[in-house]
């Protein structure tokens, strides 16, 4: 999909996700006729619609890196996301149809649904950490490395070094020079 929408691969892994993400936004529907896009239910263009998304992400993240739910948790988990945003409103349940069908970054299995990669959750996650947590970011990246299980965070870590080096390289990359030498 990111491909048929720019046949450029991008090195760096922000910059693909990113690429998939405008391409699921933007061209998902192409195929299908020329010149149709779905309008998305929500009404959210690409910009809030991804404020959503990392949030939600990050959400997934702290809550034991949950990738699936139920209607009603979905519908609860957006709902609260909805409420604390500012000047972006919605109806949670064309959000979660626009995640299903005209944006999919979500897949419907049965009874439930779940992100259609993890690795897109991992990305809109490593976002919200480097776009909407300034002033605790290096020490949600320390956290994360310091991790017992920071092998499970290995993905966000690299997609935030993408994203935001400066603040990687004053945590994480300190923080590993500092016990080489010592």
């Amino acid at each position: 999909c990111s491909y048929k929408y720019k046949p450029i691969i991008p090195r760096r892994k922000d910059l693909f996700y990113s690429q998939v993400f405008d391409a699921l936004f933007e061209m998902h529907d192409l195929s299908k006729e020329i010149g149709y896009v779905r309008k998305k239910q929500s009404g959210l263009d690409i910009t809030e619609f991804s404020i959503v998304l990392r949030r939600l992400a990050f959400w997934c993240l702290t809550n034991n890196g949950k990738l699936e739910f139920t209607r009603s948790e979905f519908e609860s988990v957006i709902s609260d996301i909805e409420l604390k945003l500012n000047g972006v409103t919605f109806k949670p349940i064309n959000f979660i149809n626009d995640l299903i069908y005209s944006v999919p970054v979500f897949v419907k299995a049965g009874a439930l649904f779940r992100w259609a990669h993890k690795s897109l959750m991992e990305y809109f996650c490593a976002e919200f950490i480097c776009i909407e947590v300034k002033d605790k970011r290096d020490q949600l990246l320390l956290k994360m490395y310091e991790s017992n299980s920071s092998v499970k965070f290995k993905n966000i870590i690299e997609l935030c070094s993408d994203i935001d080096y400066a603040s990687f390289r004053k945590s994480i990359l300190r923080k590993c020079l500092d016990e080489y030498f010592t």
